[in-house]
């Protein structure tokens, strides 16, 4: 039976998403939830910040920032390709995303009624299994999507490492 390498489960496994946000209160701190669980800092990136810094609204109500969605696919072992692709059918969707000025670990039922600012949309999370020679094409000497790798210029960005002798 096909097997799928640990190291393409991992390069699959990561996407980043630059959202912009306008029409928010000004000057207040947010917080975003994917399907109503609260996404932890180490995964989310203020557009003039660093990885895990606060989201605070400007003056105008405009709050940028990217998600580095994180699907959990690893695995320590090569897997068969029919487990691969049931694990990520269930990754795979349209999620719902909320940013509120609530600080919860849920976003409550009710975040609607009793924020003082919100936001909601919905993202698409895909999961693609690159072929051997396309993983090897891609990288080096491994999968470079991870929140300290991302460009964060959009969903599954990847940062190529440099040769030797590179600049």
């Amino acid at each position: 039976m096909p097997t799928i390498k640990k190291q393409i489960i991992f390069l699959a496994r990561e996407q980043a998403f630059k959202i912009e946000v306008k029409g928010l209160l000004p000057l207040t701190y947010h917080y975003f939830y994917l399907e109503k669980q609260k996404v932890d800092s180490a995964r989310l990136k203020p557009e003039a910040g660093k990885i895990g810094d606060t989201l605070q609204s400007d003056e105008n109500g405009r709050l940028s920032f990217t998600y580095y969605f994180d699907a959990m696919l690893e695995t320590n072992t090569e897997i068969g390709i029919e487990d691969a692709q049931r694990r990520a059918g269930q990754v795979a969707n349209v999620r719902d995303v909320i940013l509120t000025n609530i600080n919860a670990a849920t976003c409550p039922d009710n975040f609607k009624e009793t924020s003082l600012s919100y936001w909601t949309s919905h993202i698409v999370i895909e999961v693609i299994f690159p072929s051997d020679n396309d993983f090897e094409r891609r990288t080096n000497s491994g999968p470079q999507t991870s929140p300290s790798a991302a460009t964060g210029d959009g969903p599954g960005v990847n940062q190529v490492n440099r040769q030797d002798g590179d600049i």
